[in-house]
């Protein structure tokens, strides 16, 4: 697959197959957003070269860089703890083009999702304040208790991308 912008069309299909699947029943059942992406990301390995690893809530930070930068990064003037809900990359390394996607999942009724905004800003933006890595891509996507996606944003480089509002309906 190409990583390109399209990929926020290929996560959210995969979405709508989870959906239909026999784990949909997870979010209905309004399950916490941890056990939701635990179930979702097997049905993003498709969209992954074999060499590309799949982790839930991953500590991207090695020894030394834990000990040095403390697992997160400065946000304005908060400091944050790095650990998106999903990332696409090949573990221990820090260039951008290793770190392929980090997805943030936030339930419709979760209102912290303005964190995750800026976290993903921040996670795509170029390293800097003892922040050694860089995804090329960070997804937020917020989702009913229903299922369907009611919001979705793209990152790159730092700033908000435009999706096509078709890319969050479900396929029919």
């Amino acid at each position: 697959m190409e990583w390109n912008k399209d990929i926020a069309g290929e996560v959210i299909g995969a979405w709508h197959e989870f959906m239909v699947s026999e784990y949909g029943y997870l979010v209905r059942e309004n399950a916490r957003e941890e056990a939701v992406c635990g179930a979702f990301y097997p049905f993003l390995r498709r969209l992954c070269e074999e060499w590309f690893v799949i982790n839930v809530e991953y500590d991207k930070m090695n020894d030394e860089l834990r000990q040095r930068a403390e697992k997160e990064i400065v946000i304005g003037e908060s400091v944050h703890a790095v650990l998106p809900d999903i990332i696409i990359h090949r573990p221990r390394e820090n260039d951008k083009q290793d770190n392929l996607l980090a997805i943030e999942m936030k339930k419709w009724a979760n209102g912290a999702w303005r964190h995750d905004v800026n976290k993903l800003r921040e996670m795509t933006s170029p390293p800097q304040s003892g922040r050694h890595f860089q995804y090329r891509f960070g997804l937020l996507i917020r989702f009913r208790q229903t299922g369907d996606i009611g919001a979705a944003l793209l990152f790159e480089e730092g700033t908000e991308c435009a999706l096509n509002p078709k890319t969050l309906q479900r396929a029919e």
